[in-house]
């Protein structure tokens, strides 16, 4: 009984640390996706319409 709950014990705190790390990337993801948005695509559009002229 005693090691089964110490085993119950650690998966929830895997279960946890790996929410957590699930939780980090997404947020990190996100701060990605909208830098490139804000900053690399408009710097892209600006230059070919340059180039286009």
């Amino acid at each position: 009984m005693e090691f089964q709950r110490l085993k119950d014990e650690e998966n929830n705190v895997k279960k946890q640390e790996w929410s957590l790390q699930r939780t980090l990337s997404k947020i990190n993801y996100r701060i990605h996706t909208d830098a490139i948005k804000e900053t690399l695509i408009p710097a892209v559009k600006q230059v070919i319409r340059i180039s286009c002229r």
